[in-house]
């Protein structure tokens, strides 16, 4: 391109259209070169998914004295993405979890991976990292329902507003050839039939994911 711009005569030019810019005033990306990226989502759990959504559906088992753990799904992942880290935030207020009684000891929140298998992305054949959390894990406090590890609002320390998702069993990176979703769910704990009223989250939860995309 010898005369990228033309200075002849009165021309309006669009400066968000890179074909002006000579050769070695930008970096180029090649088809072939990674690309870095984040999947963000913003989740108002009080208004937008409330309480009528419940982590912990006490007492929704086959059992009067079984509790449901429901699934959330709070990412979304494009084919070909290797998820590297995910890191959780919140804002205006604060993100927490409750609910009534006990769950018993050792229970967490797992933010598993949930990929397709093949092109199809047929739902039946999506693969789980693992039964509890291939990409991270939040503990549950056994009476009561706080969640340790939440980004918490403080004028005192606001950098714990973003918080880093701790990592156990499966581990990150992972990669999804075929995309699919990071879920979240209740698992573990002696037992939930000591859980007297649904769990919940409440307040304003944001999840990010770091991310490469590789090449075709």
């Amino acid at each position: 391109m010898a005369k990228p711009i033309d200075t002849a005569a009165s021309t309006t030019y669009d400066l968000t259209d890179d074909s002006i810019i000579t050769d070695g005033a930008m970096a180029v990306r090649t088809p072939n070169e990674t690309v870095k990226f984040t999947i963000r989502n913003r989740i108002d759990w009080t208004n937008d998914v409330g309480s009528a959504r419940p982590t912990l559906d006490a007492g929704a088992g086959a059992s009067s004295s079984v509790a449901l753990a429901n699934i959330f799904r709070v990412l979304k992942i494009p084919d070909r993405t290797v998820v590297e880290k995910i890191v959780l935030g919140t804002d205006t207020t604060a993100w927490t979890h409750s609910h009534t009684g006990t769950c018993g000891a050792s229970a967490n929140f797992g933010f598993q991976a949930m990929a397709y298998k093949d092109a199809s992305k047929v739902a039946a054949s999506m693969v789980r990292t693992e039964t509890t959390a291939g990409c991270g894990v939040l503990a549950i406090t056994t009476s009561g329902g706080a969640v340790a590890g939440l980004p918490t609002i403080s004028a005192s320390t606001p950098w714990t507003a973003t918080q880093p998702l701790t990592v156990t069993t499966t581990g990150l990176p992972l990669y999804f050839p075929f995309g699919g979703y990071v879920d979240v769910q209740a698992y573990g704990g002696a037992s939930a039939s000591g859980v007297t009223a649904d769990g919940s989250f409440a307040g304003i939860g944001h999840v990010m994911a770091h991310c490469t995309k590789l090449p075709e």
